[in-house]
C-alpha cells in the first residue's frame, strides 16, 4: 500500500475539519534510536562515534554478502535494516538496497539510485525520507525516497544540486532536523538549506570567497560549520539553522575534514604537508584550543574520530616518491579532544596498502574503537588505554578499498571493494 503523508493527509481534510483544527496534534520528528546509523560518520557532527558498542570481547561473521561495492558509496543502520546502494554485476545499474540487518538478504530494492546520501527525520512521513541520487528513469535529480517496500519508491524530485555537482562527499553535508544542509561548488561556493519533506529549497548563502574546491560543513549542536579555502588558507563561518550568520573564524592555513560536538569543532590541515596536524576551535568564543601534529612526520592522516573524552587518528607511513603502493607502519594516536594531550598510541604494519584514503577505516562504538583494514583485518581497542580487545580477518583472497564501518546493538557493518558487504557480531 503507498504511504501517504500526513501533509497530504491533513490538506485533503482541512475543509472538513474546519473549526476542530485546532485540536489537532502537530506530529513530532521521528526520531532515531542509539543503535542506528542513520548519516554518514554516525550523526550530524561527522565524529564516527556511536554511544552503542559494537562486539567487545571478540567478534566472528554474523553474515556476508559478495556485492561489487565502491567504499565511498554510504552504508546506513536504522531500525534494524541497512541502507546501500549496490552493483550486482558489471553492466548492471546501481540500485538501493534495503537489507535486513540480521541476516543480509534483501527487504526490497529501488532501481536506478546510484547514489545515497542519508535518512533523514521527517514530520510529513512516519518513517523518514532516504536522501539520494538517481539518473536515467529520473533525470539527474536528487530524491526523496521511501525507507522502505511501498511501491511508492519516490516521494519527490529536486534539481537544488546543479548538473555539475549532483554527487556530493560525506564531508560536503549534514542533516539536522528534517533540513538538508550541504556546500557545493567553487565559483561561487555556497551553502544550500533543503527541507526533507518535499526536497524545496528553504534558503541559500553564497560565499564571496573564491573557494578551491568544495566546501566542508558539520553540526556542533545546532548550528552549522563550513570551512571555506583558498589557494593558501581557510575561513570558517558560523551559521545558525536558518542560516542566520553568527561569527567569521579566520585560519593561518588550509583546514577541511570538520568534525563537531560540544560546542568546539575539529579540522585537520590540507593533508599536502607531511606532517598531519589537527585542530580544535571553540565556535562561540570563536578561539583555537590547541594545535597539534598527530601522527609522526611522514605519515598519512587516514581516519579520525571523536568519543566523549578522546579524539582518535589513524594514520599510514608515507613510503617512497608516490603512493602507489604503501608497505609499513599503521598508527593510531588518542589524544584529549579538550586539551589536545597525547594519551596513548598503537603501532602496528600491515603488508600493503592501496594508494587510497579508504585503505583503512576507523570508528568508535561506546568505549571500543573499530579500525579496519582493507584486506579485511579488523582490529578492536580499548578506548581507555589503547590494549587490543580482539583482532579477526574475514574470509576472502581479494583486498580493496574500505568503507567507514557502522555500529549498532554489539554488531560491526562495513564494506570491502570487490568483496562485499560483512557484519561482525560477537559470539
Amino acid at each position: 500500500m503507498v504511504r501517504l503523508s500526513r501533509r497530504a493527509l491533513l490538506g485533503g481534510v482541512g475543509l472538513l475539519l474546519g473549526a476542530t483544527s485546532g485540536c489537532l496534534e502537530i506530529p513530532t520528528r521521528m526520531e532515531f534510536s542509539p543503535a542506528d546509523w542513520p548519516r554518514p560518520r554516525s550523526d550530524p557532527g561527522q565524529t564516527n562515534y556511536s554511544p552503542t558498542a559494537g562486539p567487545v570481547e571478540a567478534a566472528e561473521v554474523a553474515w556476508s554478502r559478495s556485492a561489487l561495492v565502491d567504499p565511498e558509496r554510504v552504508l546506513l543502520l536504522a531500525d534494524g535494516t541497512l541502507y546501500t546502494t549496490i552493483l550486482p554485476d558489471l553492466g548492471d545499474e546501481w540500485s538501493l538496497h534495503g537489507l535486513d540487518a540480521e541476516t543480509g538478504e534483501t527487504q526490497f530494492r529501488v532501481p536506478r539510485v546510484d547514489t545515497l546520501y542519508s535518512l533523514a527525520e521527517t514530520t510529513s512521513y512516519d518513517n523518514g525520507v532516504l536522501l539520494g541520487n538517481g539518473h536515467g528513469l529520473y533525470g539527474d535529480a536528487v530524491l526523496g525516497i521511501n525507507p522502505d517496500a511501498s511501491p511508492a519508491s519516490r516521494r519527490w524530485a529536486s534539481t537544488v544540486l546543479t548538473p555539475n555537482y549532483t554527487t556530493l562527499d560525506s564531508t560536503d553535508y549534514t542533516v539536522i532536523d528534517g533540513t538538508w544542509y550541504f556546500c557545493h561548488g567553487h565559483d561561487p561556493a555556497e551553502l544550500v538549506a533543503v527541507d526533507v519533506d518535499d526536497g524545496t529549497q528553504r534558503w541559500h548563502r553564497e560565499f564571496a570567497l573564491d573557494a578551491v574546491e568544495s566546501p566542508s560543513v558539520t553540526a556542533v549542536g545546532k548550528r552549522l560549520v563550513t570551512s571555506v579555502s583558498t589557494d593558501e588558507r581557510s575561513t570558517m563561518h558560523v551559521f545558525d539553522p536558518e542560516g542566520g550568520h553568527l561569527r567569521t573564524i579566520s585560519l593561518d592555513h588550509r583546514w577541511q575534514r570538520l568534525m563537531g560536538t560540544d560546542g568546539v569543532v575539529y579540522a585537520e590541515v590540507d593533508p599536502s604537508p607531511t606532517r598531519p596536524t589537527m585542530g580544535a576551535y571553540d565556535i562561540d568564543e570563536g578561539e583555537q584550543l590547541w594545535q597539534r601534529q598527530v601522527a609522526p612526520t611522514g605519515y598519512i592522516r587516514l581516519h579520525s574520530a571523536v568519543g566523549p573524552d578522546l579524539m582518535l587518528v589513524a594514520s599510514r607511513e608515507r613510503t617512497g616518491g608516490d603512493d602507489s603502493s604503501l608497505a609499513g607502519g599503521i598508527r593510531l594516536h588518542a589524544f584529549d579532544r579538550r586539551s589536545g594531550d597525547l594519551r596513548w598510541e598503537w603501532s602496528g604494519s600491515h603488508d600493503r596498502f592501496e594508494h587510497h584514503g579508504s585503505a583503512a577505516s576507523l570508528a568508535i562504538g561506546g568505549r571500543t574503537a573499530y579500525l579496519i583494514f582493507a584486506a579485511g583485518t579488523v582490529v578492536a581497542f580499548s578506548i581507555e588505554d589503547g590494549s587490543v580487545r580482539w583482532q579477526t580477518t574475514v574470509d576472502g583472497s581479494v583486498s580493496g578499498f574500505v568503507s567507514q564501518p557502522i555500529i549498532g546493538d554489539r554488531r560491526l557493518y562495513f564494506f570491502i571493494q570487490y568483496r562485499g558487504i560483512f557484519a561482525l557480531e560477537e559470539p
